[in-house]
């Protein structure tokens, strides 16, 4: 299970569609609408969702959090469905797109490696923006872990007290 567990109300997944992710992105696609689906019937308050799409572009689903019900799900797994790898790995506007809508109360990064950008350029502009959300970190690897993919994304989860 890539979402384990979406323990927060409001959330948003921010997920990459760059070149690397080609062979999963599939499989991504569908856990995602599967967490959306569980997400419904698990929650017990109202929540909101939205879904960042990153490659060397940044794409929203919603301009900003939605209600997460049975529809907006139904007419998010179409955006979902459309997804396709394209090239680069702008991490770095995800999550400050993410982090710009106050509603937003985690992010949930699903990604295979590192980013674009300078890593720890994202921490410090993430750690500006974040407010004690968190940012939860999906590591997808393939054969052999990526040393410096890896301790990004564990030091992007522990300073925004998220979980890797």
């Amino acid at each position: 299970m890539i979402f384990d567990n979406v323990v927060e109300e409001s959330v948003t997944f921010c997920v990459d569609t760059s070149g690397s992710m080609y062979n999963c992105l599939h499989v991504v696609k569908e856990q995602l609408v599967e967490a959306l689906y569980k997400h419904v019937k698990h929650s017990s308050g109202s929540p909101l969702f939205n879904i960042v799409e990153f490659n060397s572009q940044i794409t929203q689903w919603s301009d900003k959090m939605v209600k997460c019900t049975p529809e907006t799900v139904a007419v998010a797994s179409k955006w979902i469905d459309e997804l396709s790898a394209k090239t680069g790995t702008n991490t770095m506007d995800a999550l400050l797109i993410a982090f710009g809508d106050p509603e937003c109360k985690a992010v949930y990064l699903v990604t295979d490696g590192l980013p674009d950008q300078n890593p720890e350029e994202i921490l410090d502009h993430v750690g500006y923006v974040d407010n004690d959300r968190p940012v939860h970190c999906v590591y997808l690897m393939g054969e052999k872990a990526d040393e410096s993919a890896t301790e990004f994304l564990e030091d992007l989860a522990i300073e925004t007290y998220g979980s890797f």
